[in-house]
């Protein structure tokens, strides 16, 4: 059964013993850990609640958390992996991405890079703002979310507001 482990609050299906295969502590034992913390998954869209997300103190403040994955694929790999596909024989593909690569902008040799940014607004009373920095667990790229170790009381009250 897949759960989430109370020490690097992973989803993991644990060992027959316990261990968690990311962190390897016992998932079934909770000492040292705070029972007032949980995680919450925040869009970029999500409708945020007044409460700090890390004291669950009221608290208008907002900070904009952004990060980037870079993705770079050559045109010219995409290209030919298009082609192999399609059964195109590798002299040919030689041909056009060697020496006529250069004529042929379309099978140019230049990776085009591109940023996957995203950005999202999360509560953070000024205290909490100056004794700690806040940092996603994770970050899915694909939906635009960042994944948050937060008070419950933020997560019960988040998860109110952003109910479907």
């Amino acid at each position: 059964m897949i759960n989430e482990c109370p020490h690097c609050y992973r989803r993991v299906i644990p060992l027959p013993s316990g261990e968690c295969p990311a962190c390897h502590q016992d998932t079934t034992r909770c000492e040292g850990i705070d029972p007032n913390k949980t995680t919450a998954l925040i869009g970029e869209e999500a409708t945020l609640p007044d409460v700090c997300c890390s004291c669950a103190a009221y608290t208008l403040r907002r900070v904009v958390l952004k990060r980037s994955a870079n993705v770079s694929a050559s045109k010219k790999e995409t290209e030919r992996d298009d082609l192999v596909s399609r059964g195109v024989s590798s002299a040919v593909l030689g041909i056009l991405f060697g020496s006529f690569g250069r004529f042929f902008p379309l099978f140019g040799t230049e990776p085009t890079a591109s940023e996957i940014p995203v950005a999202v607004t999360i509560p953070l009373c000024e205290f909490c703002a100056e004794s700690q920095k806040i940092e996603p667990l994770h970050v899915n790229y694909d939906l635009c979310q960042m994944k948050f170790l937060v008070h419950r009381d933020f997560a019960r009250e988040f998860d109110r507001l952003n109910r479907p």
